[in-house]
């Protein structure tokens, strides 16, 4: 059956069939005469508890109708050490350096033994600066990766401007370090990068990708938009060569990173051409991001 169109975020209490909404919740879908859909997003944790108890409740009505009832979407929540990964090396490590004076800590990110060819060139192009080491040190770093990392929330409240972009974690460091606080790395805290996406569309992710960001670098950074498309034709061999040099640094990870080579300079050129043609986007123009990575995405 053809479902109907979905009925977003009718009113900031019940919403669609009855699901709750919030001014940080949402949730919206359809009905067709043999289904019912629902997709849900809760994004902060103060709002999550209240929200999931009223979506629970809601969920009880559904399962006593007739309908089969999907709900899917994001429900990340870790309140507790039962839901991290890995507690005892990763939430309470990063919490202690962020108790000892640290505004941003991160931890490094590891490629997974079984990881595919395609795995690996996107680990290289966006991890490679963040591989772990030997040393269980804490260091004072001048980036960490977004995707494993913890910070103090004021830096967010504070900076609420510099998320509007997508690219919040080059914006969020460089107030960081120019206001004197610490990035620090914690090499126990480390997490692994599995299973991503097929590579026809982890091209396309990259097009899109380096395209937002080349827009933003013209017109949030003030970077010329002649210098970044006079770049371009270099870019994927600067990458590949940065990745190579990391790759080699790391010692058991370069075998790994030459299975890749080709494919880390295939996708290096996708973001390569997205950014040149991104710069040379009217100042005004908004670029779409493909909503499966988030904008998340950082060159290095």
């Amino acid at each position: 059956q053809t479902p109907q169109q979905p009925r977003d975020e009718q009113t900031p209490d019940t919403g669609q069939d009855g699901v709750p909404q919030g001014g940080q919740c949402r949730a919206g879908g359809g009905t067709s005469t043999k289904l019912t859909y629902t997709r849900t997003f809760a994004p902060k944790f103060e709002y999550k508890l209240d929200w999931m108890d009223r979506l629970r409740n809601q969920m009880k009505r559904w399962l006593t109708s007739d309908v089969p009832t999907v709900v899917a979407g994001d429900f990340n929540v870790i309140p507790e050490d039962i839901d991290c990964h890995k507690p005892a090396s990763w939430a309470g490590d990063l919490s202690a350096a962020l108790d000892s004076g640290a505004a941003g800590a991160g931890g490094p990110v590891a490629l997974r033994c079984d990881a595919s060819v395609a795995d690996r060139a996107i680990y290289f192009l966006r991890y490679s600066a963040f591989l772990p080491s030997d040393s269980r040190t804490v260091a004072q770093v001048s980036e960490i990766a977004g995707d494993n990392a913890m910070y103090e929330r004021s830096l967010f409240e504070e900076n609420r401007s510099l998320l509007a972009d997508g690219f919040w974690e080059v914006a969020i460091h460089r107030a960081m370090r120019t206001k004197g606080q610490r990035l620090v790395m914690v090499q126990s805290a480390t997490a692994e990068f599995g299973k991503s996406f097929p590579v026809a569309l982890i091209s396309h992710h990259r097009f899109a990708h380096g395209r937002h960001f080349g827009a933003w670098r013209v017109r949030q950074a003030g970077t010329s938009w002649a210098r970044i498309a006079a770049a371009a034709p270099f870019v994927p061999f600067v990458l590949l060569a940065r990745s190579a040099r990391r790759g080699l640094r790391s010692g058991g990870e370069f075998a790994r990173f030459l299975t890749a080579a080709p494919l880390i300079l295939w996708l290096a050129a996708c973001w390569a051409l997205g950014e040149a043609m991104g710069a040379l986007q009217p100042r005004t123009a908004v670029t779409q991001v493909p909503e499966l990575e988030g904008a998340r995405a950082h060159r290095d």
